[in-house]
């Protein structure tokens, strides 16, 4: 797509709505430290590497080929 940039001096962004699905929630848990952390897998190999130090185990799988896994460590997204 392309744009007069006499008019438009910015690129065109196109917004994709995410909808969140909290697999696990553990308000109890800490970081090892005071740092806020967002990872994202994209396979389940990549999911359980990310997933296995923190000890932490899904209730379900993950369908990779519809939905991606943001890991979020110090915060909780709403």
């Amino acid at each position: 797509m392309s744009f007069d940039p006499r008019i438009f001096r910015y690129p065109a962004v196109e917004y994709i709505p995410l909808y969140i699905l909290t697999l696990v929630l553990e308000p109890s848990g800490k970081p090892a430290d005071s740092r806020v952390s967002l990872t994202v897998a994209l396979t389940n190999a990549d999911m359980q590497k990310k997933l296995r130090p923190l000890n932490i185990k899904l209730p379900s799988q993950v369908d990779f080929r519809q939905k991606m896994l943001l890991l979020a460590l110090g915060y909780e997204i709403k």
